[in-house]
């Protein structure tokens, strides 16, 4: 691209996001220069304060600190970031963002989010169900045994077998011969 060439949108972006284009390596600093030129001279104010911070060359911390300029971030507790991802809106958090942040709670052992954990058993998608269905089993046994009748008729096979597996010990003891090697079953001989 020289001088008397205007660039379109898509060759900007392809420069901008040079994993797109097969030849990344190609893409030169003036080449990248240029585009967020063209960016500076098409953009309206309220766009570049918004897309620049994405994409000019900073450090995270000074992406983080234009960006949090335009979008303050509330300081909250990890439990709390987690419990506000599980009970958010659907139109804020995607049904994998709310899986993640259930695995995370049950990775961590956070007992003190059981009823955010509980709360998820309702959600409309089936897969954060399912991953709620094995986090409550493991933090909150008790909590668990009570949604069992009501999570048993799922319209989710999948959740189903969840509760299945977590309520029937012998196919715990299968499940876990089938996966883990020969050398663990002095283990399993203690399992069910």
């Amino acid at each position: 691209m020289g001088p008397g060439h205007c660039p379109t949108l898509k060759q900007v972006q392809d420069i901008l996001n040079p994993t797109r284009v097969a030849s990344a390596h190609q893409i030169s600093s003036q080449q990248k220069a240029y585009a967020l030129e063209v960016l500076d001279i098409i953009l309206t104010t309220e766009h570049k304060r918004l897309l620049l911070p994405l994409i000019d060359d900073l450090s995270p911390a000074q992406r983080w600190q234009r960006l949090n300029a335009l979008y303050p971030q509330p300081n909250l507790s990890r439990k709390q970031y987690l419990q506000t991802i599980i009970e958010g809106s659907p139109e804020w958090f995607s049904s994998w963002i709310i899986v993640c942040a259930v695995y995370v709670i049950d990775h961590l052992q956070l007992t003190a989010l059981t009823e955010a954990v509980a709360a998820a058993l309702e959600s409309s998608e089936a897969v954060v169900r399912e991953t709620a269905v094995w986090t409550l089993a493991r933090l909150d046994q008790a909590r668990f045994r009570q949604q069992i009748l009501k999570l048993a008729d799922d319209s989710s096979p999948q959740v189903v077998k969840a509760v299945e597996y977590e309520t029937n010990p012998t196919v715990k003891r299968i499940n876990l011969r089938l996966i883990l090697p020969r050398k663990k079953e002095n283990f399993l001989r203690g399992v069910g």
